[in-house]
C-alpha cells in the first residue's frame, strides 16, 4: 500500500496515483474533451452533473460526520470514473452511491450498504454492479493518496521547525482542511502532487488568516516554484467555482430535468 499512516509523504512517486493519475494540464483537458457528448449535453451541463454528484457525496459524508479521508476517497473514485467514462455511462445515483460505498470500505469507515440504498433510492444489485464499474475505472486499485493525511504530515514537520504558536497552527490546520474540501471539486488532484497540494492549501490559509507561515517555516520550495503551484491550484479552483455558480443559478426543477435526461439517455427512452 503506497500511503503510509506514519509518513503520508513517503513513496508518492512510486504510487499508482503518481503513475496513472497525474497529468499535465494539456493531457488532462484532452482526456476530458474526448469523453464529452455534445449531442446529448453541453460541456457546462456535464460539469454541473458531475458537481451535483460531488456535492451529494460531501453532504452525505459531512451530515453523518464521517472522517475527512472518506470525503477524499469518495470524490477521488468519482473523478477517476468520469475521467475514463462518459457522463451517460451509468445512472448518476448508482455511481455516486458506489463511490461512497467503496470509500467506506477502503478508509475503514462503517457505512452499511442498507443506509446507502436508502439515501440514493437504488437496489442492492444496482449498488454492487456500480461498485464493480468504479473499481474497473480505477484499475482495481483502491489505495487513495489522501490529501488530508499529507496536510497533517506537513503540519507535523512544520511544527518542529516553526515558531508559530499552537493556536495559530490549529487555526491554520482547520482553514487549510476547509480549502482542501472546497478544492476537491477541482482537478487539482490530477495536476499537483500531495505535497504541492497541501502546501497550496496551507499557504492560502495562512495568507487569509494573516499568519506568517511562509516566514516561519524552513525548507519551503523557492518562491517562484510556490507561486507556480499556487497559480495552477487557484486557476483550477476558479474553474470549479464557475461551475458551482452556474449550478446555483438553476432551479430544482432544472436540475431534476438534467438528471432525468441523463436517465432517459441511458434507458433509451
Amino acid at each position: 500500500m503506497e500511503r503510509q499512516e506514519h509518513n503520508p509523504l513517503m513513496h508518492f512517486r512510486t504510487s499508482t496515483h503518481a503513475k496513472h493519475w497525474m497529468f499535465t494540464l494539456d493531457v488532462l483537458e484532452e482526456k476530458q474533451l474526448s469523453l464529452l457528448s455534445p449531442a446529448l449535453f453541453t460541456s457546462l451541463e456535464e460539469s454541473i452533473l458531475r458537481y451535483y454528484c460531488e456535492k451529494k457525496l460531501i453532504e452525505c459524508i459531512q451530515l453523518r460526520k464521517y472522517r475527512h479521508k472518506t470525503i477524499a476517497a469518495a470524490i477521488t473514485f468519482l473523478k477517476r470514473f468520469f475521467l475514463v467514462n462518459p457522463i451517460n455511462a451509468i445512472p448518476l445515483a448508482n455511481i455516486t452511491a458506489a463511490c461512497l460505498f467503496l470509500a467506506g470500505k477502503t478508509e475503514e469507515t462503517q457505512i452499511h450498504y442498507s443506509k446507502i440504498l436508502d439515501i440514493f433510492k437504488i437496489s442492492q444489485q444496482d449498488l454492487f454492479a456500480a461498485e464493480v464499474r468504479v473499481l474497473a475505472a480505477s484499475n482495481f486499485n483502491v489505495h487513495i493518496w489522501c490529501i488530508y493525511h499529507t496536510l497533517s504530515g506537513c503540519l507535523k514537520n512544520f511544527t518542529i521547525e516553526s515558531s508559530l504558536e499552537s493556536q495559530q497552527l490549529s487555526l491554520l490546520s482547520e482553514r487549510a482542511k476547509s480549502i482542501v474540501t472546497e478544492s476537491l471539486h477541482s482537478n487539482a488532484m490530477f495536476l499537483l502532487s500531495p505535497g504541492q497540494y497541501a502546501l497550496c492549501a496551507l499557504t492560502l490559509a495562512a495568507r487569509e488568516l494573516n499568519i506568517p507561515f511562509e516566514q516561519s517555516v524552513q525548507g519551503l520550495p523557492a518562491q517562484s516554484s510556490l507561486e507556480t503551484y499556487l497559480t495552477l491550484f487557484q486557476s483550477e479552483c476558479e474553474k470549479s467555482s464557475q461551475i458551482i455558480s452556474a449550478f446555483q443559478t438553476l432551479s430544482s426543477h432544472q436540475i431534476d430535468d438534467l438528471l432525468n435526461r441523463q436517465i432517459s439517455i441511458i434507458s433509451g427512452t
